[in-house]
């Protein structure tokens, strides 16, 4: 009798043991998979980080140019109204 219940008792602890295990790789495959997730939205983001900096730059660059532009024509141009004030 007592090594039926030994039996018994070994045998739970055996089924106990294959369910944990078998939980164990659910959740680890599933914590795998949310770190794959995770991975691909993180490269998705730096992707986009990029394009803003590149757009970023763009936008510098002309207004750069633009500044360049008009600078001299607003110095002219208050050039013209200076003189034009003195033979006013």
């Amino acid at each position: 009798m007592d090594n039926e219940k030994i039996f018994e008792l070994l045998t739970e602890i055996r089924d106990s043991n294959q369910q944990m295990l078998d939980e164990y790789r659910r959740v680890a495959n599933e914590a795998v998979g949310l770190q794959k997730q995770a991975l691909a939205e993180q490269k998705e983001s730096v992707e986009r980080q990029k394009l803003a900096v590149d757009t970023q730059l763009r936008h510098v660059r002309l207004y750069r140019i633009v500044l360049l532009v008009t600078l001299p024509v607003v110095v002219f141009m208050a050039w013209l109204l200076m003189r034009l004030f003195r033979y006013i």
